[in-house]
């Protein structure tokens, strides 16, 4: 069981790569199979502009959001590990959850802005990464992103000055 909570502005186009980037993994940066919890923004290779999580090459499994992250965009990210059982919550939503086998058995190997491979490291920002040794609830998932005080900046502005 592990959580991890960061920051991450994406500075890709979603078609540059077969994969936008990955930003967070844990796996044997020996194991070209790559195994392990791989998360990022999925590219020509499909879920093009969508978080996703894969496994590694072997198990080949993927969770894919539905939500196209915004190139220049800053996030919020919390992805969970209970088991079989990952999630992963964007600006304090849940975003997805489903089971992936665990592959990453044996390595306490945390990688920040790639894949543990090096295969298809992010292109952006990265800020204040946190990590737990537990499983976070989705109500304290949502008091991380709640502390930050973030306001939401509107994708248009106000048409007129009252709104």
């Amino acid at each position: 069981q592990y959580s991890i909570s960061l920051w991450f502005r994406n500075g890709l186009r979603k078609d540059a790569r077969l994969v936008t980037g990955y930003f967070f993994s844990r796996g044997d940066p020996l194991n070209k199979e790559a195994p392990g919890d791989h998360v990022g923004i999925g590219g020509t290779a499909g879920h093009a502009g969508k978080l996703i999580i894969f496994n590694g090459n072997e198990s080949n499994d993927l969770l894919a959001g539905k939500q196209d992250l915004i190139k220049g965009r800053w996030y919020h990210l919390v992805f969970v590990r209970n088991q079989k059982l990952v999630r992963a919550y964007i600006n304090g939503k849940q975003e997805m959850a489903g089971e992936l086998e665990p592959t990453h058995l044996g390595s306490n190997d945390f990688f920040i802005g790639g894949r543990s491979d090096q295969f298809a490291n992010f292109e952006g920002r990265i800020d204040e990464v946190a990590f737990f040794d537990r499983a976070l609830s989705a109500v304290e998932v949502g008091a991380l992103y709640e502390t930050a005080g973030i306001i939401p900046v509107p994708d248009s502005p106000p048409l007129l000055p009252a709104q």
